[in-house]
């Protein structure tokens, strides 16, 4: 597991054909973008702006803040865990397949959501 806990908000964090590992960041960072990444998994605590994957199939976050966005781009497989905070979370994807969405159960504030590529 790669931990990155040294981290600031003005920071933002790329990663980079990483393949086969978990990444969790600690701390409110600017952004994260993830590309061209297999089977990579993050455990993310909060963003300012937003979280971008491209390219990378198999993927797997978990966001236990608050992220605003969250874009999604030519990535067949993925999961996508929201925290409570996150409910109001806007997701935009294209050219993806098999993003699979997951909320918090206790989430209450869900009235609907829609999907759209």
């Amino acid at each position: 597991m790669i931990l990155i806990d040294q981290t600031e908000i003005s920071q933002i964090i790329d990663v980079f054909n990483v393949k086969s590992s978990t990444i969790q960041i600690k701390g409110k960072v600017n952004a994260v973008s993830l590309v061209n990444c297999t089977k990579v998994s993050i455990l993310l605590d909060s963003t300012v702006s937003s979280l971008a994957i491209s390219a990378s199939p198999s993927f797997t976050v978990q966001i236990l803040g608050k992220v605003p966005t969250i874009l999604i781009d030519g990535t067949d497989g993925g999961q996508v865990y929201l925290s409570r905070e996150s409910i109001d979370v806007e997701i935009v994807t294209a050219k993806s397949s098999s993003i699979n969405i997951s909320l918090d159960r206790k989430s209450t504030r869900l009235n609907s959501s829609h999907l759209y590529d």
